[in-house]
């Protein structure tokens, strides 16, 4: 099993995450519209697997190729492998929340409230 670490104002968590990895969900802060994305640890940081988005407008526009279900904006092709997400974080905005299996948890309630940056990458 891997851990994925959260770091923010020197403060580092550990979650273990299981073979699916985790996924990252957030209210787009305009359109006030859900936003889900699945990562998965790779050897080389986080791989993007799916992207799901209720609406679209205000930048939040569905890929090409991606196919609405149930509501959802649903996108299965962009394969987007980064090293770590860097997520600003904001009183203005609802949280950003990371889930792991059906178990939820926002990010500021894991973090400093000083943080402003939270850092997400597969821990080492």
């Amino acid at each position: 099993m891997s851990l994925l670490c959260v770091i923010a104002a020197g403060v580092a968590v550990s979650l273990p995450l299981p073979g699916d990895g985790f996924e990252l969900r957030w209210v787009h802060s305009v359109e006030h519209t859900e936003w889900r994305e699945r990562w998965q640890p790779v050897p080389d940081g986080l791989r993007l697997v799916e992207s799901r988005v209720q609406g679209s407008g205000a930048g939040m526009e569905p890929p090409e190729g991606a196919v609405l279900s149930g509501g959802w904006w649903i996108d299965r092709t962009a394969r987007l492998t980064v090293p770590r997400l860097s997520l600003p974080l904001s009183s203005h905005a609802a949280p950003y929340q990371v889930c792991i299996g059906d178990l939820c948890r926002t990010l500021d309630s894991l973090l400093p409230a000083d943080a402003k940056t939270a850092i997400l990458e597969p821990c080492s």
